[in-house]
């Protein structure tokens, strides 16, 4: 157990958390980076582009950047979530005067996002570098591990993250039917949901959470964020 938690050794097995936030993830692999950062024509020995063809990474360039930045966006919130309740450790250097080089366990309050206050990505982090940090804390060079004791917190992830992660969804689609429909702005509630239902189960892949549905003011507001203060976004 002495050797297990030596926190050298636990900083050596760590992943870097610039990488973290899909290397966590069960259903995100390597794979599916490359498919949206590459052209998928040009990538045809990639087994996810033959077996979904172009519905999951989108058809144009465009689309694949943007769901990339929002795959990225949710799953970085979702890294910080599990850091926080305990289900992953983070293990870093402190920012000493003196630049001490004995790694240690972050303290979990660096990690912490309030979704209901809007906090959907977290700002005091610089993901290259690996930094962390508040006033009176900073850490450098963290990595991510599993928690050595599984300690995983009994929240429910929907309480926490849900919400926020169906409006980026939402966003991200309305975003998208902006550019295929003109007129999308213009258009009741309604009418816009039904424009952008398709586009969830195609550009963005059938997202979990709107398996009953979508809700009428829960897109209202995603619209209204993207089109603003039109007649029928009020």
């Amino acid at each position: 157990m002495t050797e297990i938690l030596d926190p050298n050794a636990l900083w050596e097995r760590g992943v870097s958390l610039e990488n973290a936030w899909w290397e966590f993830e069960p259903f995100i692999d390597l794979r599916h980076i490359n498919l949206l950062l590459r052209d998928p024509a040009n990538d045809p020995d990639n087994d996810l582009f033959v077996e979904q063809k172009i519905n999951w990474a989108g058809d144009t360039a465009e689309r694949r950047e943007l769901k990339y930045q929002m795959l990225k966006h949710n799953c970085r919130g979702a890294l910080f979530d599990k850091i926080y309740h305990g289900e992953l450790w983070a293990i870093g250097f402190r920012n000493f005067p003196t630049n001490c080089d004995t790694p240690e366990r972050v303290p979990r309050h660096l990690f912490f996002l309030d979704a209901y206050a809007g906090e959907h990505t977290p700002e005091n982090v610089n993901w290259a570098k690996g930094e962390v940090g508040d006033s009176e804390h900073r850490f450098f060079d963290i990595r991510v591990i599993q928690s050595p004791d599984r300690v995983v917190s009994h929240i429910p992830r929907k309480a926490q993250i849900g919400r926020p992660r169906k409006r980026d969804y939402l966003e991200s689609a309305c975003k998208i039917a902006r550019k295929s429909h003109p007129n999308f702005c213009e258009m009741s509630v309604e009418q816009a949901k039904k424009v952008v239902e398709p586009i969830l189960k195609t550009d963005l892949n059938s997202p979990a959470g709107f398996e009953d549905g979508i809700n009428s003011e829960t897109f209202r507001r995603a619209k209204k964020a993207v089109c603003g203060n039109t007649p029928h976004s009020k």
